[in-house]
């Protein structure tokens, strides 16, 4: 078991939450010409953002990003983070300046255009 899914278990089970950021997460609201992408869901993906490992997930308009190394990160990242109080500072990112997610709509029409060639 990696060390990370341990951590987690024992918090879970003890029912301590840690501080904000041993596992910190924050979201981005995902928009397009000023209107919030509500309806797009992409695949979970592992990745690197500030030196950390992250996970991201996108679905209900927003994409949320799961911190899971136990170092602390770097600002703004860290002021992104749910406190202890619940307060959290919601980002804004227009589609088209995440790469990520650019590079996964380029697959998806990729993909389509190889199944529809004649």
């Amino acid at each position: 078991m990696h060390k990370n899914s341990e951590k987690l278990r024992q918090m879970v089970h003890a029912g301590c939450p840690g501080e904000p950021e041993d596992y910190g997460f924050f979201l981005t609201i995902l928009v397009h010409d000023n209107k919030v992408l509500s309806d797009l869901m992409v695949n979970p993906t592992r990745a690197r953002l500030h030196g950390r490992i992250c996970y991201r997930f996108v679905f209900g308009g927003l994409v949320w990003l799961f911190t899971v190394t136990n170092f602390l990160p770097a600002n703004p990242m860290r002021d992104a983070f749910l406190s202890r109080q619940g307060k959290m500072l919601m980002l804004v990112n227009e589609f088209k300046n995440i790469r990520f997610l650019m590079d996964a709509a380029a697959g998806v029409l990729g993909s389509y255009k190889d199944r529809n060639a004649f």
